[in-house]
């Protein structure tokens, strides 16, 4: 089995290829690293919010087990459907976030091979891993003191992304400290028709 890329080629016009926003875009791996964790946080909340009646309806319908462990298990989860479902939908979104770094942050060259896919994407899961349980945690904790559901997700997803950066970023250290591929974007590569000069 092989993972394959297909890269996307497309004239980029001179004056974006120039402007400021794009040189500071490319040179600068904490902006591209904030968009890409904003997108990977937005598709987390969907994820939370798809889980959630699903969790809550899966715990109600088990109750009705006549089996012990599954019934006190099943009314464990419907008391705690909401740190349930965070965790389940951090455990999903980390492929998808390892993904969106790769696409914005880090380069797809850190994950063109399936070897480097699987690789990279073990790493995340074990960056990840730390912060997912403490952030449950977190959440869980937010939730019994009576904060909305809503805020408690953001203000764990805001403590959790600012943990993560200083994690990835260090994982994903070269010898000289900068992330691989910092100086660069992954843009549409640039071709000139030289008809045109």
């Amino acid at each position: 089995m092989s993972i394959a890329f297909i890269g996307i080629s497309a004239p980029l016009n001179t004056s974006v290829k120039n402007s400021f926003f794009y040189e500071v875009w490319r040179q600068n791996h904490s902006i591209r690293f904030a968009v890409s964790g904003i997108l990977g946080n937005v598709i987390f909340y969907g994820l939370d919010k798809v889980l959630l009646p699903v969790i809550e309806h899966t715990a109600i319908r088990s109750s009705a087990s006549n089996n012990r462990s599954i019934f006190v298990g099943s009314r464990w989860i419907n008391k705690n459907a909401a740190s349930v479902s965070f965790f389940v939908a951090y455990l999903l979104d980390i492929a998808v976030q390892h993904f969106l770094n790769a696409l914005l942050v880090f380069g797809l060259e850190t994950i063109i091979t399936q070897e480097l896919y699987l690789s990279s994407l073990a790493t995340t899961y074990t960056a990840y891993f730390s912060t997912l349980c403490g952030s449950t945690i977190f959440q869980a904790y937010l939730l019994k003191l009576g904060i909305s559901n809503k805020v408690a997700f953001w203000s764990t997803i805001a403590l959790g992304s600012m943990v993560n950066y200083v994690v990835l970023t260090s994982l994903n250290a070269r010898g000289d400290g900068a992330p691989p591929n910092s100086k660069k974007c992954i843009v549409p590569k640039v071709t000139v028709d030289k008809r045109q000069q």
